[in-house]
């Protein structure tokens, strides 16, 4: 059910975000031509334009996804489409899941047309010459052999990051659930229980972070880090165990709140 529940949500989030992203995509590109064309003209006023709308639509997806990420787990669970919701042959972890890991999937699918955005108006514009982007690629492989011996600690970063979202992710859906469960001002309750778990999680990641330094399992400085796979492998592989510790908390609350203080409007 879990399948299904994802590929609800993917369609639901895809009418939205997707034409956005395309058009971050679409915008770039032609920035990039029209500060070519400036460059040939002397014209910068398209380019200009375009770019200032680049910018307006990277600020808008950011804002537009945050809003689907709550929204879509608002109405769908605890607004009125949550008595069909529920309905369905699902378990309520099924339920989290989807939201979860269909807005993590989102996340990055933004985080990537960001990212190439940018390298696509610096080639079309040709600020950026191709012989600069072959010399980068003839680097590709010294720089493999270079951190070869911090690969593990690479994969483990990047697992890092995506349980920082995920564990992000929960929280706020945690906050959501939580606020729900009050009988008025849901949105406020939620607002106060997003902000009193980023206080507690502070003080948590202060306390576990101490305790990880007298003990000698993390390092304080990025020169400790320096060279060092073994301390910058411990490092990454100690703040998965934390998130996923934090993602299991949150979602424990969350799950909580849905299956026995569910309060559907």
């Amino acid at each position: 059910m879990l399948s299904k529940l994802m590929k609800y949500e993917m369609k639901a989030y895809s009418r939205v975000l997707l034409p956005l992203y395309a058009a971050i995509l679409a915008v770039a590109a032609a920035d990039g031509l029209a500060w070519r064309f400036a460059d040939a003209t002397g014209n910068t006023v398209l380019a200009v334009f375009l770019a200032a709308a680049y910018m307006i639509l990277v600020f808008a997806a950011a804002a537009v996804t945050a809003a689907a990420v709550i929204l879509r787990f608002y109405r769908n669970l605890l607004g009125r489409e949550g008595y069909l919701m529920f309905a369905l042959p699902a378990s309520v972890g099924e339920h989290i899941a989807s939201k979860v890991l269909s807005a993590a999937l989102w996340v990055i699918l933004g985080i990537a047309a960001g990212a190439v955005s940018l390298p696509v108006i610096m080639t079309l514009s040709g600020s950026v010459p191709a012989k600069e982007w072959n010399e980068a690629l003839r680097m590709v492989p010294y720089l493999a052999e270079q951190v070869a011996p911090y690969s593990a600690s690479i994969v483990w970063g990047v697992i890092f990051l995506f349980l920082m979202m995920l564990a992000f992710l929960v929280r706020v859906y945690a906050s959501i659930a939580l606020g729900a469960c009050a009988d008025r001002h849901r949105f406020l309750w939620s607002v106060a229980a997003f902000i009193v778990l980023g206080i507690l999680e502070s003080f948590l990641t202060a306390f576990v972070a101490g305790a990880g330094v007298k003990i000698g399992i993390l390092a304080t400085g990025s020169t400790q880090l320096e060279g060092n796979p073994m301390q910058l492998f411990l490092f990454t592989f100690s703040g998965c165990v934390y998130c996923l510790a934090l993602v299991a908390v949150y979602w424990v609350v969350t799950w909580l709140c849905l299956d026995r203080k569910l309060n559907l409007e």
